[in-house]
């Protein structure tokens, strides 16, 4: 697999992905690379690029075995990773097959939450060989009294729905109630 530069369609995300020196961090994230593995790092790699690296990962497309694999890592049926996610065309894997630009998106975004969870619990020193990825797939299909004890996985398919959650992340961290 070769960098994605050439996918890139607005002009000035190539200039800045050329100038920023971050093409193997796209081919990572997006996985493109051969060496991409998607674990613990890989989540809080996603969480903290360069927002300009994430908006070239969107628009370059993110190979669906990714999508696969953070499914497997969140020990959930991909077939109910996608419809919570509202991906129609569904992610079963093909080989080279790129998600399109909204799903892109959906995705990292979701690994990026994830991402954000591990951190936060890294950072408490509570807790060693933290399974974020896991963790939060149980707690999405929890019952959470915030949303009148519906499951938050209702709410992974929009980009408000991740930042309603978010916030919700981050007010168990410092033991606020929403």
């Amino acid at each position: 697999m070769t960098s994605k530069l050439k996918d890139i369609s607005p002009k000035f995300l190539k200039d800045w992905l050329r100038d920023s020196g971050l093409e193997s961090d796209l081919d990572y994230l997006s996985g493109s690379s051969l060496e991409a593995i998607i674990d613990a790092s890989w989540f809080r790699c996603m969480k903290q690029a360069p927002t300009m690296l994430k908006i070239c990962i969107i628009y370059s497309g993110m190979h669906k075995w990714v999508a696969a694999e953070v499914s497997e890592r969140m020990d959930l049926p991909i077939e109910i990773l996608a419809s919570d996610l509202g991906i129609l065309g569904g992610l079963s894997e093909g080989e080279g097959e790129l998600l399109s630009v909204g799903d892109t998106e959906k995705i990292l975004r979701l690994c990026s939450l994830i991402g954000h969870v591990g951190i936060i619990v890294e950072e408490s020193g509570l807790c060693t060989n933290f399974d974020a990825a896991s963790w939060f797939s149980a707690w999405l299909y929890s019952p959470l009294p915030a949303i009148a004890s519906d499951l938050p996985a209702r709410l992974i398919g929009t980009s408000e729905g991740i930042d309603y959650l978010r916030q919700q992340v981050d007010a168990m961290q410092s033991a606020a109630y929403l």
